[in-house]
């Protein structure tokens, strides 16, 4: 679905934000809500791991 964007620059720069701030809005047919970003983020930034270590060594956040 969103293969497009990651080839085209200046399709991905055509974004905006949607109603009420909740999502990244190219079309209709084409968003991604504020929540999936940020839980992609996290596991890109290793949080995910981080989490997992935590909750094996008993420790909280």
């Amino acid at each position: 679905m969103f293969a497009p964007l990651r080839k085209n620059a200046a399709a991905f720069a055509k974004v905006k934000v949607g109603d009420w701030g909740w999502c990244a809005h190219w079309s209709d047919e084409m968003e991604i809500s504020a929540d999936t970003l940020w839980r992609l983020a996290l596991e890109q930034g290793g949080a995910r791991q981080h989490s997992a270590d935590m909750a094996q060594t008993g420790k909280r956040l």
